[in-house]
């Protein structure tokens, strides 16, 4: 499969091998650990549901990536601000 990418610069034609490199060099420089609290809730999902267990290789990352692309769409559309939780490590008796 080929996919072709039109720029403002003009059009280029990348493999799916390229592609999947350009797209995994992206995430690979980008250390996101927001990105951990959904990647849990998603295993604890599918492994409520049972689904964990009966999924493929292949589903799972097709499940993840369609995520990921359903995460993107929501985080450009809106204004959203990650508020982590603040941990107080004083005792408190």
């Amino acid at each position: 499969m080929e996919w072709r990418i039109t720029t403002k610069d003009g059009v280029i034609t990348l493999s799916t091998e390229q592609l999947f490199h350009q797209l995994a060099s992206g995430v690979v420089k980008k250390k996101r650990t927001t990105h951990l609290d959904l990647v849990r809730q998603f295993l604890d999902t599918l492994e409520a549901s049972g689904s964990l267990k009966d999924a493929t290789p292949v589903e799972l990352t097709l499940m993840a990536f369609e995520l990921g692309y359903f995460y993107r769409i929501f985080m450009k559309k809106n204004n959203v601000e990650v508020i982590e939780p603040s941990h107080d490590d004083s005792v408190k008796e």
